[in-house]
């Protein structure tokens, strides 16, 4: 196994352990964990992300697991891993889409719940007067694929008022709506 492997398992074992409490409560809350093709098509991962899940009473569809599109496998390798995966109750979900290679591809072949939009496109609403027209379609396109879609990067009001008037059913991610911090100080609730 690579050192990628490796740092992935680690993340999850870590993840699980410190979330575990949340992770077993009533709430709707779940973990996303950025994983690389690598660790999708390897059937060893997923025995180990299951052993995990089940050693800490976390249920699958608590956990969403995030592919970088920077990843690059053979599709449909990747499509076949991720749609066992969704069968053992893990959500799938491609991590900021539309910054690299296959983005499109991506939408059409593979197996997926979640969709987060990377920050640049928001950056562009409010940075140059063509951010709007690029980004505003984009949203369209995405409302057909019945996913949930989660927009990263939202940093102004004006920004939040475009996502909310194009992609009201998003879930929003930025300085604006909140910041990163310590496992001990996380919100129980």
């Amino acid at each position: 196994m690579q050192l990628g492997g490796q740092l992935t398992r680690q993340v999850v074992r870590t993840s699980l352990r410190e979330m575990r409490a949340r992770l077993r409560d009533a709430s709707a809350f779940h973990l996303s964990i950025n994983v690389w093709a690598t660790d999708v098509t390897d059937p060893s991962f997923h025995a180990f992300l299951e052993a995990q899940c089940a050693a800490q009473g976390i249920d699958p569809h608590r956990i969403a697991l995030k592919l970088n599109e920077r990843s690059t496998t053979d599709s449909a390798a990747l499509a076949q891993s991720l749609q066992e995966l969704r069968e053992k109750g893990f959500r799938c979900s491609i991590d900021d889409f539309g910054t690299e290679h296959s983005n499109l591809a991506y939408l059409t072949t593979l197996p997926i719940d979640v969709l987060k939009l990377d920050q640049q496109f928001i950056r562009f609403i409010d940075a140059s007067p063509l951010g709007p027209p690029i980004v505003a379609p984009i949203f369209d396109m995405i409302r057909h694929l019945d996913v949930e879609v989660v927009v990263e990067g939202i940093e102004t009001e004006a920004q939040a008022e475009f996502v909310r008037a194009h992609a009201p059913g998003a879930i929003g991610q930025g300085w604006l709506l909140g910041r990163p911090v310590a496992i001990a100080d996380f919100p129980a609730k």
